[in-house]
């Protein structure tokens, strides 16, 4: 967990989720996952390892839930496996 402050003097405590996806095969499956979750409110980051299939989020706990951001992973065709 980190806090930070923006520039609004808003602070948000900001939270990292770490998803292994096996579904995950090629460099559209990474687009696919960016463009998913990189649009919602909330979601400061993604990152996706095609190598190892993992999706790295943070994300404002203040603005997104955790649950949302699964969510919105599982509908891309991306569940995870933890």
């Amino acid at each position: 967990m980190e806090v930070i402050i923006t520039d609004g003097n808003e602070m948000m405590t900001m939270e990292t989720f770490i998803a292994h996806c096996p579904e995950i095969h090629c460099t559209g499956c990474v687009a696919s996952i960016v463009r998913s979750l990189g649009k919602l409110p909330g979601v400061e980051m993604v990152r996706v390892d095609l190598d190892n299939q993992d999706v790295r989020v943070e994300y404002a706990a203040e603005r997104i839930s955790l649950a949302v951001v699964r969510e919105r992973l599982i509908a891309a065709g991306f569940p995870p496996a933890n």
